[in-house]
């Protein structure tokens, strides 16, 4: 399964696995313990949390990293001064997102010189540009759940989008272990390894997921090639799992 539609011309196959269908994956039982502020878990333990964590009110800044080898193209940015939805396949972005449950939520993709956000309050959803210092009003038909990867935009934008992609793929012969813990936005964080074993087909090395150590929801995730470089990476550089003020929608 290809994690990024929005590179065809190279498969990057990436390992993963779900909870349904984990009597058929390779685990490899590491239990996580190098943080004494987090309970022992297992690799199986944590797939399992990671399909069963659901939150729906958090705030905070993002950072991504996308090196996936695309060629210049006009109109398509990748510098941090571009603020365009499709400037996130690549180069480096920090984006701001807020969450209030389903029916609020915002992103806002800030950059050296502007910012672009896009806001849902309900069945209102906005498209603001500072370049343009102009907005652009949608409205959802009332039954419209919307998400970020509603977004026009193929790249995840968060941890929690960019690890729902890779537990949707399976690879009975992925590999999960767990690393010893991490900290990611200053809070302790479990550290989960997905690992091809023996397919010669993907382009994928490693994919590293961390898991909040109480949320159970992922705090950053990153995609590495078989030569061990960075493709792809989102992480939480802070994270308020508090209801965000509604003034921000």
């Amino acid at each position: 399964m290809r994690i990024f539609e929005s590179r065809p011309a190279l498969r990057w196959v990436v390992p993963a696995v779900v909870v349904g269908v984990v009597g058929g994956t390779s685990l490899i039982a590491i239990t996580a313990s190098a943080n004494p502020a987090l309970p022992d878990e297992t690799p199986q333990q944590l797939l399992v949390d990671l399909q069963q964590a659901k939150v729906d009110n958090f705030s905070g800044t993002v950072v991504q990293k996308s090196d996936l080898g695309l060629p210049e193209l006009p109109g398509v940015g990748g510098g941090s001064s571009d603020t365009s939805l499709t400037s996130l396949i690549s180069g480096t972005h920090t984006l701001r997102v807020w969450s209030a449950g389903e029916a609020k939520q915002r992103l806002a993709i800030q950059g050296t010189l502007g910012e672009t956000d896009i806001i849902r309050n309900g069945t209102d959803v906005w498209n603001w540009t500072s370049r343009d210092n102009a907005a652009t009003h949608t409205t959802l038909s009332g039954d419209h759940t919307a998400a970020a990867e509603d977004l026009p935009s193929d790249a995840p934008k968060t941890p929690q989008e960019a690890a729902d992609r890779v537990l949707a793929a399976i690879d009975p012969t992925t590999t999960v272990t767990t690393n010893p813990a991490v900290e990611v936005a200053k809070r302790p964080a479990y550290a989960l390894v997905l690992e091809p074993k023996d397919d010669a087909d993907s382009l994928i090395g490693q994919v590293r997921i961390s898991v909040d150590g109480e949320k159970k929801v992922p705090l950053s995730v990153e995609v590495l090639a078989k030569d061990g470089t960075s493709v792809f990476s989102t992480e939480f550089s802070s994270v308020d799992f508090a209801t965000p003020d509604d003034a921000y929608f």
